[in-house]
């Protein structure tokens, strides 16, 4: 992080630019979740947090440091689908 800031701040500026640069860390998870208590709904979330923010921050869910990227549904694969590519795929 230090030597990407070291970078960032060596390359020339352009002339009347008086912002500060920075260097800002992204960090990206993701995380299966269960929808209802019945069935079998579920989603793959993508959050995202800034590891500019102190871990401290970061922790405590009051905070609000951590954003929501995406929401990726979850495709349950039939199970006669997945004989069949097995059966498709063992004779090749």
């Amino acid at each position: 992080m230090l030597e990407a800031y070291t970078e960032i701040n060596s390359l020339p500026c352009e002339p009347g630019d008086e912002l500060e640069r920075v260097v800002a860390s992204v960090m990206v998870w993701s995380d299966a979740t269960h929808l209802a208590n019945f069935g079998d709904a579920s989603l793959w979330l993508f959050y995202v947090f800034f590891g500019n923010q102190s871990k401290y921050t970061r922790g405590k869910p009051t905070a609000r440091a951590c954003h929501h990227l995406a929401y990726i549904p979850t495709v349950l694969i039939p199970t006669c689908l997945i004989i069949l590519l097995t059966d498709y795929l063992s004779a090749s």
